[in-house]
């Protein structure tokens, strides 16, 4: 069996450094101080650079070492109030820990002092075996595009600083730096304060491809298995009768019944059923997740495309992984209007094949879908009309209402339900929305010749 290369996630910490770093157990790390010539009387700064390499929480305990002495040997002129710091970091975060350090009035000029800390990390749950992602030497490469605008200027700022590996004791645990004191005098010193700063976790990473790294077994083994069709159909039901009334064109029931009908087969088409023509890999197409899960494609750096639920969720898990403990209902709550975009997405490419009709270009359809999307979001506080609110996703659901029912359910008292939905919503037929009429008459035609029934 070939062997896995194992992931190599971000190197945050080495494009700021470039590429300097000193492996401390579980993370690397650099040190700086702000600025590197200090005045006397003035105070500065210890910037810790620390970057996990594994998949698992850690903590890290930083203690700072000062000059005891100044270069005419006189004791005290380095005063630091917080020495010691422990930051918990998690999995794959990088960030920086700050010191503030106070240098007397009277502390002598000199070029060779330095400053040193000694950090030692440890596994917040001894229990786990954390897997290596950023190799000794380094990360992988940091693509700025899938930065934050934000971080991309948090990481330019801190590229103006001087770091360093230097000095390390013989155990390995402690880094220095040199810096330099000028004559100054006292006057109205800056408030510094000691902390941590967070500089990027996998979350804030726009690439799903490390996302599904470092979550692909969560979910294979938590999330896939666990959604359950009439739990997540009665949860999405729910959602879909909220979100539509909130976006002013409220359903009525057997509209809420067919999105929700089709919400629930883009969750389902996740983990494809072998061997059924309705639920199998074929028919999911691009939103069955199983061959994504997969190791060795993990390491392949083929370029890959997630149904949109499926990246937001893997944010959500990110965040709090107590969400893949409860997927329905971090799924319904935190992903519905992603879940909703692969539906309509998906609903337009059957009605295609199921009318025979030209819905438009790929991009006309994906500046349509942008636009119903934009007029459900609540925080938008725009009017939802019938055109959206049919097209593609009460239409869609038409096709695919017999794909997905429950144990209780009876195909012929859904299909009397069906017979009425077009003279229910009569009041909107004009000119503008014949052909989604239209469209509709034709697909209820369909359903009910499936089934022997007539259509008049």
């Amino acid at each position: 069996m070939a062997q896995q290369t194992p992931p190599n996630f971000p190197d945050i910490l080495g494009t700021i450094t470039g590429g300097l770093r000193y492996n401390f157990g579980f993370v690397q790390a650099a040190l700086a101080v702000r600025p590197r010539v200090v005045r006397a009387g003035r105070p500065f700064e210890a910037i810790i650079l620390l970057q996990n390499v594994t998949d698992a929480p850690i903590d890290a305990q930083v203690v700072l070492k000062i000059p005891d002495r100044d270069a005419k040997r006189k004791k005290g002129r380095f005063v630091a109030k917080t020495r010691k710091l422990i930051v918990g970091l998690e999995a794959a975060e990088v960030g920086y820990v700050t010191l503030p350090i106070n240098c007397l009035p009277d502390t002598a000029i000199g070029q060779d002092y330095r400053i040193g800390v000694d950090i030692k990390t440890r596994l917040v749950d001894k229990n786990t075996k954390p897997k290596r992602i950023r190799l000794p030497e380094g990360g992988g490469t940091v693509e700025m595009d899938m930065l934050s605008n934000s971080l991309r200027g948090e990481i330019a700022s801190l590229q103006s600083l001087a770091f360093d590996v230097m000095s390390q004791s013989i155990l390995g645990s402690t880094v220095e730096v040199p810096f330099a004191v000028m004559s100054g005098r006292a006057g109205t010193l800056a408030t510094l304060k000691a902390g941590w700063t967070s500089l990027w976790t996998i979350k804030d990473h726009l690439d799903d491809r490390l996302l599904l790294q470092r979550y692909h077994q969560t979910l294979k083994a938590m999330v896939l298995p666990n959604i359950r069709r009439k739990q997540s159909y009665n949860m999405l039901l729910r959602q879909t009768e909220s979100a539509f009334s909130k976006a002013g064109f409220p359903l009525r029931p057997i509209e809420q019944f067919l999105v929700a009908k089709l919400l629930t087969l883009i969750l389902e088409y996740a983990a494809p059923s072998e061997g059924d023509a309705a639920h199998g890999a074929l028919a999911a197409g691009v939103y069955n997740v199983l061959p994504l899960l997969d190791e060795t494609r993990l390491a392949d750096e083929t370029p890959f495309t997630l149904p949109h639920w499926v990246s937001r969720f893997l944010r959500v898990v990110a965040q709090d992984e107590r969400a893949a403990r409860f997927p329905m209902q971090a799924i319904a709550h935190f992903c519905y209007y992603d879940l909703v975009r692969d539906a309509a997405n998906h609903a337009f490419t059957m009605l295609e094949v199921a009318t025979g009709e030209n819905l438009g270009t790929e991009e006309e359809r994906k500046v349509y879908v942008d636009q119903f999307m934009e007029i459900l979001n609540p925080e938008n506080n725009l009017q939802l009309d019938f055109a959206h609110a049919w097209m593609p996703l009460v239409l869609g659901g038409l096709i695919i209402f017999d794909r997905v029912l429950l144990s209780d359910e009876d195909v012929g008292e859904i299909l009397q339900e069906i017979r009425g939905i077009v003279a229910a919503r009569n009041e909107y037929r004009d000119e503008s929305t014949e052909p989604i009429f239209s469209i509709a008459e034709r697909l209820i035609e369909q359903a009910l010749m499936k089934y022997g029934y007539r259509a008049k």
